[in-house]
């Protein structure tokens, strides 16, 4: 399991919550930590520039975002090339939305969910009125989870729904395309339990640095990871699963 965050901890790191006001407006008013401020300072003292020049302050300018890219990366589990800097959320997904209504002919679907930001909401309503689109929504349940059911009603097939469930003796079973499937419950790169992530086709990905292992073989299927976990046979008579599980010597 994860270390809970310490909000006593975290706290000092973040100048802005020195003051006692409550921040009350979420994405609308986030702040940035002492490491940020200094190095956003940083930056500006030695002098900005635009990128694309083949002058000493744009090259470093250059270098600092790919080097951004690679920290972001890193972070979530992706490639540089993957990662996307803008003025802030709501600004890039109308750029992203605009972009692939391109792509889309006149009553095309789109789905939204009810848990969405309205930042994941409003570029499509805008781009399905441009282009005669129509945005469906899927409902949530009284708990707060995505209704699955009401997702599917919409004509969205999904594939990741549910989540392993650990076993015990270290393992975790796992149900993906109709069939089931057992496997260790330790992400070979982060050492942390693979039945917290979530399943995509006949894959699970580790929650902490997204990692991708499938479920058949346990080999990795991207970066970071590069070992594989161990799978075992899964037997199911009826409603039992039986999982033949090598004992450790």
């Amino acid at each position: 399991m994860p270390e809970p965050l310490d909000p006593e901890a975290v706290r000092p790191r973040f100048p802005a919550l020195a003051r006692g006001a409550v921040h009350l407006d979420g994405p609308g008013g986030s702040q940035a930590p002492e490491e940020v401020i200094a190095a956003m300072a940083e930056h500006l003292r030695g002098g900005t520039s635009n990128m694309g020049g083949v002058y000493p302050t744009s090259l470093a300018v250059v270098e600092l975002v790919a080097q951004a890219r690679e920290s972001a990366a890193e972070l979530t589990g992706s490639e540089p090339d993957e990662i996307a800097f803008g003025p802030n959320m709501t600004t890039l997904n109308f750029l992203l939305a605009h972009a692939v209504a391109r792509t889309l002919q006149p009553g095309d679907e789109i789905v939204v969910t009810e848990l969405d930001h309205d930042a994941n909401i409003a570029p499509w309503l805008r781009v399905a009125d441009d282009h005669g689109l129509v945005v469906r929504t899927a409902p949530v349940r009284p708990d707060a989870t995505l209704d699955v059911d009401g997702l599917e009603a919409l004509g969205v097939q999904v594939f990741a729904v549910r989540q392993p469930e650990p076993v015990g003796l270290g393992d975790a079973v796992a149900r993906a395309e109709g069939e089931v499937f057992a496997l260790r419950d330790v992400c070979s790169h982060a050492e942390v339990p693979l039945s917290e992530g979530e399943i995509y086709d006949t894959t699970v990905e580790c929650w902490l640095h997204g990692s991708c292992f499938d479920l058949r073989t346990g080999q990795p299927t991207g970066l970071p990871a590069t070992e594989p976990v161990p799978v075992y046979p899964v037997k199911i008579e009826g409603d039992d699963v039986y999982v033949a599980v090598e004992k450790e010597s």
